[in-house]
């Protein structure tokens, strides 16, 4: 009973991100663009270098970007969900993210530089105006545009025998999962994964020692106390 009610709290979860998928207003998506080139491409910045690997191919401090935007908050949302601060990318662009690290999975990475991908979320697919991120439906929507063939797995179908056929038909994924397993208020994060020949590694979120395989890359996240909702493949 407590597995049924837990898997059907997960669908709602995803339920409310598509529903309030939307877009933010042309103006104020364009002044962001032009904002983000600047400092993430500007002289005299180092977010880009800050948020970067050594070799300058996955982004993997998001905390870095608190310079750049993405979305829309006000007074009483930056009370509610940032402790008061100002919501930036830093706080919840890791869906964006997760899609630019995959493109350099695939060496894709020219064409979509962060700041123009957030662009292209904040036009179609941020939800609640950047409050709770990216919808995942929206991540798959674009990936699918860009040329690539994409599988999607969720909640009610991320057991072992399906995330392991994914692992055999794709070449680079992403995943999303609440922090804390169930727990909403511990609220959800969105990550790469890559194939490497020393196995399985997670970007942009605690990177361990690399996993044997896609599905303990993707349940031994936060020490195994998280737990799943959303798992995807992609190959070009």
């Amino acid at each position: 009973m407590k597995v049924r009610f837990l898997l059907f709290f997960d669908k709602l979860v995803l339920i409310f991100m598509q529903l309030f998928s939307g877009k933010l207003e042309k103006g104020l998506s364009e002044s962001q663009l032009e904002e983000n080139v600047k400092i993430w491409r500007g002289e005299g910045s180092d977010v880009r270098s800050r948020a970067l690997d050594s070799d300058a191919k996955y982004i993997e401090n998001q905390r870095a970007l608190d310079a750049i935007s993405y979305g829309k908050s006000g007074k009483l949302s930056d009370k509610l969900f940032f402790g008061g601060n100002h919501m930036t990318a830093a706080d919840n662009s890791c869906e964006v993210i997760a899609v630019y690290n995959l493109f350099a999975v695939l060496d894709m990475s020219e064409g979509h530089d962060l700041p123009e991908l957030l662009k292209v979320f904040s036009d179609k697919g941020i939800c609640f105006k950047g409050r709770f991120g990216t919808g995942p439906k929206a991540l798959v929507s674009y990936l699918k545009t860009e040329g690539l063939k994409v599988e999607a797995l969720s909640a009610g179908r991320l057991e072992k025998e399906h995330i392991d056929r994914l692992e055999a038909r794709h070449e680079a994924f992403i995943f999303m999962a609440y922090n804390e397993a169930h727990k909403v208020t511990s609220m959800v994060h969105t990550m790469c994964i890559s194939k490497e020949k020393s196995g399985f590694v997670r970007h942009n979120g605690s990177r361990t020692e690399p996993s044997p395989t896609l599905y303990e890359a993707v349940m031994s996240y936060n020490g195994g106390k998280s737990s799943p909702l959303f798992v995807l493949g992609a190959k070009r």
